[in-house]
């Protein structure tokens, strides 16, 4: 149903000119944002309500933050109201039940409903004429008085005291909902799998209802602990405040942000200013690394060597370790060090991972999600499964020696169908009091209870490696 109102009348707010002088906005990865403005505003002396218009629409009330940079001593505040009924023409309608309205044919009547109203949401626009008669509308021409409570902007109204008068820098400080960022990276493989190139972009998206013009705009990355509330808004948990201070220096990052250690999370700052605006997706460049070095690893990690399987084998005939044509997944690990041309950490996000062709055409070849990584710590990434190679894995023998002790013979095998020799890092589980007594292939001890067997396969060949694994319990 279209509905075409003319107000004839003026809509006066409390709000008072207040010109913005600076915008800072944190956004956190977990969907709120911490907004900072500093506004040029004159106060009368006394008690005096004030409007604080262009705040977020998703506003939490409850963490706004008022103060005086120019005579904190001199003014206070001592209420403040968060209004967020919007002006729109059903708001408009629905407050106007009871009172005069004119229809599009010229006849002046009451408004007695109107859709959203009560029960009789669907029954449209009715109007009680002067004579008595019922008319029902599409629409209505003009009503000739706004409802009250009705607001163009979401407004924060505060009754403000005032020592005098006087004009003052004030800043306003608020959590609001509405904001999320992410990072997203991308690989470029170099053609021997060796070396990258490695970009990453930061995405930030507003739908708090406010646009912000030329802010200075930082990033938080971390797990930020809030306490959830019932109710229309989350309280406050904790959020950057004034005044502390930075645990690391600054780190430079060329067309990006600069990154600084803050509490125990990262800071990333832009370091020019950026407009924020409403129900939009920014993108902006986090880093850039070139040549950057890259390992890529084959992997065969069966995971069916287990207490609860060695211990229950002899008494289950139907017992079985064998895992047949296993698909290989392949890894790539960078070292995030400045040495690599990185070193800076790297907030959580995905990964995407290109290589060119024969042809120079660059081809998708997998994708992968990374947390939260600090500098010197390693990205591990999971492009896909390897097609040409394939495993094998099953238990050949198994003893049990005495009551505590028993004995495994395992067997692996990998089959390289591609035309060049490959390694293929196969991993296995102990537990107990482990010994490998016999083996027809190095390997390497990874921890207490993992072994690494490389396993060199020739082209369009195949390896068979066999173990022996004594435990005590």
């Amino acid at each position: 149903m279209k509905i075409l109102l003319i107000l004839l009348v003026a809509f006066f707010a409390i709000s008072v000119y207040a010109e913005t002088k600076s915008v800072e906005v944190t956004v956190y990865n977990s969907g709120f944002g911490l907004v900072k403005e500093v506004r040029d505003m004159a106060f009368t002396k006394g008690m005096k309500n004030y409007g604080f218009e262009d705040v977020a629409a998703l506003i939490e009330p409850q963490s706004v933050l008022f103060k005086s940079l120019t005579d904190p001593k001199s003014i206070e505040v001592y209420e403040q109201n968060y209004e967020y009924d919007l002006m729109n023409a059903k708001n408009i309608l629905s407050k106007s039940v009871g009172k005069k309205v004119t229809c599009k044919d010229g006849v002046v009547g009451t408004l007695i409903s109107a859709p959203g109203i009560g029960n009789a949401s669907n029954a449209g626009l009715i109007v009680r004429t002067d004579d008595g008669k019922i008319m029902l509308y599409p629409s209505i021409e003009y009503i000739t008085e706004l409802p009250e409570g009705l607001i163009a902007k979401p407004t924060l109204n505060m009754m403000v005291y005032s020592e005098g008068d006087k004009t003052h820098d004030i800043e306003l400080s608020y959590l609001t909902q509405g904001f999320n960022w992410n990072a997203t990276y991308v690989v470029l493989l170099g053609a021997d799998d060796t070396t990258c190139d490695l970009n990453g972009w930061v995405t930030v998206n507003n739908t708090c209802g406010t646009t912000y013009k030329n802010a200075n705009l930082t990033l938080v990355a971390g797990d930020v602990n809030r306490v959830e509330r019932g109710g229309r808004n989350k309280a406050l948990g904790m959020a950057a405040a004034p005044g502390l201070v930075y645990d690391e220096a600054v780190q430079k990052v060329p067309n990006g942000f600069e990154e600084e250690g803050f509490f125990e999370y990262h800071l990333y700052k832009l370091p020019r200013n950026t407009d924020i605006n409403s129900n939009e997706t920014k993108q902006i460049s986090l880093l850039q690394g070139s040549d950057v070095k890259i390992t890529k690893k084959m992997t065969f990690t069966p995971h069916l060597r287990s207490q609860y399987f060695c211990l229950g084998f002899d008494n289950n005939p139907y017992a079985s370790a064998t895992s047949q044509n296993t698909k290989i997944p392949v890894l790539l690990e960078i070292e995030n060090k400045e040495d690599n041309n990185l070193g800076m950490p790297m907030p959580k996000g995905t990964i995407k991972i290109y290589k060119k062709d024969k042809a120079g055409q660059e081809q998708f070849v997998g994708e992968d999600a990374i947390d939260h990584t600090p500098k010197d710590e390693k990205i591990k990434l999971k492009a896909g499964n390897a097609f040409d190679i394939v495993g094998e894995y099953k238990l050949t023998n198994y003893k049990r020696i005495n009551n505590n002790t028993i004995e495994e013979t395992y067997e692996v095998t990998i089959k390289n169908h591609k035309t060049e020799d490959a390694t293929v890092y196969f991993y296995e589980n102990t537990w107990g009091d482990w010994t490998v007594t016999k083996k027809d292939n190095d390997f390497n001890k990874i921890d207490a209870y993992t072994l690494e067997f490389p396993i060199n396969v020739k082209a369009d060949g195949s390896k068979t490696i066999t173990y022996t694994i004594r435990t005590k319990y």
